[in-house]
C-alpha cells in the first residue's frame, strides 16, 4: 500500500556523500509519486537524505534507560501458546500500524523472545525483549493496551533496561516514567 519501512541503509563512510546513498534510495523508490514512511536514522546527515523525498520526521523517538522500580503482577497477562498467534499478531499490528508485520516478526523471532500478553482470553498485545537490556518493539489493540505489555514486560526485566518509543505515544512514555526509567538523549 502507501506505508512503506526503510530499514538498513547504510553507506560505507568513505562512499558517503558520493551519490551512493540516494541510488540506493531510487533503487528502492521506484516510481511511486509519494509514500508515508517509519524512519530512525542514528546519521542526521540521513535524516536530509530522506527528507529530499519527502520523508519528513513527525514525532521524535525518546529512549528510556534504568532499571524498572516496578513489580510482576499487572494488568495483562503472558499469553500461553496461542492457537493462531500468526492472526493475533496481524490483528494487533493492523490496529497500532494499519499493516501486517508478519516478516519483521519473523526476523525480531531470531534475535529476541516475544512475549504475547492477553486480557481474559483475548490476546491485546505483543512486546519483545532482546539480550542485554533492549526491549521494544511493542504494540496493543489500543493504546492502553500497548502500554500495560510495556509495564508487564518492564516488571519482568532483571536489569538495566533501553526502550524507545515515539514521543506522540503517551501512554508508552507514561508507562515508561512511571516505571522509573530516565529519559535518555534523543537518539
Amino acid at each position: 500500500g502507501d506505508a512503506w519501512f526503510l530499514a538498513s541503509l547504510f553507506v560505507r563512510p568513505d562512499a558517503q556523500a558520493h551519490g551512493v546513498g540516494n541510488a540506493l534510495l531510487e533503487a528502492v523508490w521506484g516510481e511511486a509519486p509519494q509514500r508515508r514512511t517509519l524512519t530512525d536514522a542514528i546519521q542526521p546527515v540521513s535524516n536530509a537524505l530522506y527528507g529530499r523525498r519527502g520523508l519528513v520526521p513527525a514525532t521524535p523517538v525518546l529512549a528510556f534507560t534504568g532499571r524498572a522500580q516496578i513489580h510482576c503482577g499487572g494488568e495483562l497477562e503472558p499469553a500461553a501458546d496461542h492457537t493462531d498467534v500468526a492472526a493475533a499478531l496481524r490483528a494487533v499490528d493492523e490496529a497500532a500500524y494499519g499493516f501486517d508485520r508478519a516478516p519483521d516478526h519473523a526476523y525480531w523471532a531470531t534475535l529476541a523472545r516475544r512475549t504475547t500478553w492477553r486480557r481474559g482470553d483475548e490476546l491485546v498485545a505483543y512486546s519483545y525483549a532482546f539480550p542485554n537490556g533492549p526491549i521494544g518493539p511493542i504494540a496493543g489493540l489500543t493504546p492502553p493496551d500497548a502500554a500495560a505489555a510495556l509495564t508487564g514486560e518492564l516488571a519482568c526485566a532483571t536489569g538495566d533496561v533501553v526502550v524507545r518509543v515515539p514521543g506522540s505515544s503517551r501512554a508508552l512514555v507514561e508507562a515508561a516514567l512511571a516505571a522509573g526509567l530516565r529519559l535518555g538523549p534523543t537518539p
